[in-house]
């Protein structure tokens, strides 16, 4: 995890050093079946959000949204709809919700 890193070499990833991650999934994948999808997400050191998106086959993509697996097909409207260029956090917390009651629904 990134907090093992930090506590074991003593300094904190960066974003982007986080997101790149994907270079040891894409070498998992040609060494045996190991399979992960994943969202990166932080605030970087300019107080600016970012989101990365980040599938099993170590593809690494800077996005404004996301969603994996079955959910995404139901959510990624609502994401759509929710999103704008300058969001804020209440309007993301409500889009959060609407996800969460559409994959009730």
């Amino acid at each position: 995890s990134v907090d093992f890193y930090t506590f074991k070499n003593g300094y904190k990833l960066d974003l982007e050093a986080i997101a790149s991650l994907q270079e040891d999934l894409a070498d998992a994948l040609r060494e045996g079946p190991y399979q992960s999808n994943a969202l990166i997400g932080g605030i970087d050191e300019d107080g600016e959000g970012k989101l990365f998106w980040l599938d099993y086959l170590g593809t690494l993509e800077r996005v404004t949204k996301g969603a994996h697996g079955y959910a995404g097909y139901f959510v990624s409207s609502v994401l759509d709809n929710a999103y704008k260029k300058d969001i804020t956090k209440e309007e993301g917390l409500k889009a959060i919700e609407q996800c969460i009651h559409e994959l009730k629904a």
